[in-house]
């Protein structure tokens, strides 16, 4: 399916750029030999998936870059309404929720991320540019999940991802690492249209050590102004206080059955009551500095 979606989106005059790193199950070998059926140049790069990101970015020649990942397909009409907003509004990023998908053990992982969670918020600024305070309270609520979704749905400009690469230091959390450095200077538009689908790969979660954490933290506090910032600097110590303990625990994404430790079944309930008092508290800003309201 994901090979038959890249041929029509080629027929239908998109350029296509394959990446593929060396892997047990010959998976390389086969992208390139539908590369040479379906055209597009074809890379071979070392493994780690922001890596081979980067490359097939900086290799691409057109004003707008669209990544997939194996397994996920977009039809021509959904990427045509992307490219339409992100030209008409002189985006850097135009995001969408992804499609949902049918298995129910995938369908419960994805409406955990924040572009679902935050869907009623989100749904104001539908095919409108989404402000940077917005964005950035929604990020800062989410902790390691990042607000585009994995990039499972989103058109970028190309000039624009060229000049700020991925960073490769923070394992499967680049993207959220990305988008809290350069949140700032990014021109993001939503839309509510569900357009591509996504799917989960499995793979080994990695721990994040706590100086990227606050490495995170302070990108998303830098991206605000300074009047905002008191605000996002209380919910500091409530992703200081509960990752650095599911860190110890369970690592930064906690295994099933969570609710069977004590502890932890604590610190998830007061980590409801404090995202709570954050968006209340969001809430009250906006009634008072500023026209958007949560």
């Amino acid at each position: 399916m994901h090979f038959e979606v890249v041929r029509r989106l080629a027929e239908a005059g998109c350029s296509t750029v394959w990446v593929a790193s060396l892997s047990d199950d010959n998976s390389h070998q086969i992208a390139k030999e539908e590369s040479a059926k379906i055209g597009g140049r074809y890379f071979l790069t070392p493994r780690g998936l922001y890596d081979s990101w980067n490359k097939g970015i900086q290799e691409s020649r057109t004003p707008y870059t669209y990544i997939s990942t194996v397994g996920e397909s977009i039809l021509q009409e959904g990427l045509a309404h992307l490219f339409d907003l992100i030209r008409r509004l002189e985006a850097d990023i135009v995001f969408s929720p992804p499609i949902a998908p049918q298995n129910k053990e995938a369908l419960s992982q994805i409406l955990q991320w924040p572009v679902f969670l935050n869907a009623q918020k989100l749904k104001k600024f539908d095919q409108r540019v989404l402000p940077t305070t917005i964005a950035a309270l929604i990020q800062y609520a989410s902790g390691f999940s990042c607000l585009l979704g994995s990039f499972s749905s989103c058109l970028c400009r190309t000039a624009f991802m060229q000049s700020y690469p991925f960073p490769t230091q923070f394992h499967h959390y680049g993207d959220t690492g990305w988008f809290c450095m350069n949140l700032g200077h990014s021109r993001l538009v939503y839309s509510h249209k569900a357009v591509a689908d996504f799917q989960i790969h499995d793979a080994p979660q990695r721990v994040i050590d706590h100086a990227h954490q606050r490495v995170f933290l302070r990108l998303i506090r830098r991206a605000l102004h300074c009047k905002e910032r008191y605000l996002l600097g209380l919910a500091l110590l409530k992703y200081e206080l509960y990752l650095r303990y599911l860190n110890l625990k369970r690592g930064v994404r906690p295994k099933r059955y969570w609710y069977m430790n004590p502890k932890v079944f604590y610190i998830r309930i007061l980590r409801g009551m404090w995202e709570i008092y954050i968006k209340l508290l969001a809430w009250l800003f906006s009634l008072v500095f500023g026209k958007h309201r949560l």
